[in-house]
C-alpha cells in the first residue's frame, strides 16, 4: 500500500474520531450550561453533585432544563454510514475480488495444464501466464486495501460505540437525577394540598 493512502486513511480515521470527541464535549456543555452561573467550577460526574446541583435550580429553570435533556436526540449518521458502508460496500468489493481471482487461479491451473501447445503459440503462453499473475498481484494487494478499510472501520466503529456508551450513560444519570427531584417536587405539593 502506498504512503500516501496510508496517511490519507489516518488523516479520515483522526478527522471522524474527532468530531466524535467534539461532539462529546459539546454534548457535556450542553448538559453543565444551566449550572455554570450557580456552580462553575465543578465536573457533574457522580449522581450526587447532580442531584444537588438541580436542586438548587429555580423550579422554573428547572422545568426548562428537563425538558431540555429530556429533548436530546441521538445523532444516529455515524453507524449508520459505518453499518451501510460494512454490509453493502466491502461485502461487494470482498465478493467481487475473491471471483475475480478464483477465476485467475483457475486460468492460471488451465494454462498450465495446457499440453497441446506447439513451439509458435510458447510466446502467448507466457504471455497470458505473466498477465495471469499480475493479475493475481494486483487482486492480493487489493484484499490487502479492502483489509486497511476494515482496520478502519473497526476502529471507528470501536470508538463511536465507546463514545455513545459515556454519553448514554450520562444522560441515565441526568434522567435518573431529574426524575426522582420531580418525584420530589410532585410529593411536595401533594403535601401542601
Amino acid at each position: 500500500m502506498e504512503i500516501s493512502v496510508l496517511i490519507l486513511y489516518i488523516l479520515s480515521l483522526s478527522g471522524v474520531v474527532g468530531l466524535e470527541i467534539y461532539f462529546y464535549y459539546r454534548f457535556i456543555k450542553v448538559l453543565s450550561l444551566p449550572f455554570k452561573e450557580f456552580e462553575p467550577q465543578v465536573e457533574f460526574t457522580s449522581v450526587e453533585t447532580l442531584y444537588e446541583a438541580y436542586k438548587k435550580l429555580p423550579k422554573g429553570k428547572f422545568k426548562h432544563v428537563k425538558l431540555r435533556v429530556r429533548a436530546w436526540n441521538k445523532p444516529e449518521i455515524i453507524p449508520q454510514t459505518v453499518d451501510s458502508f460494512m454490509k453493502i460496500i466491502v461485502t461487494l468489493l470482498l465478493t467481487t475480488t475473491g471471483v475475480v481471482i478464483s477465476i485467475l487461479i483457475a486460468n492460471l491451473n488451465f494454462a498450465n495444464s495446457n499440453k497441446e501447445i506447439n513451439a509458435n503459440q510458447r510466446s502467448d503462453w507466457y504471455d497470458n501466464i505473466r498477465s495471469i499473475l499480475e493479475g493475481l498481484v494486483k487482486g492480493i494487494s487489493s484484499y490487502q486495501n479492502l483489509m486497511y478499510i476494515a482496520l478502519f472501520l473497526f476502529i471507528l466503529s470501536f470508538v463511536h460505540i465507546s463514545i455513545s456508551y459515556l454519553k448514554s450513560s450520562l444522560y441515565k444519570k441526568h434522567v435518573v437525577v431529574l426524575d426522582e427531584i420531580e418525584k420530589e417536587y410532585n410529593t411536595d405539593q401533594k403535601l401542601k394540598k
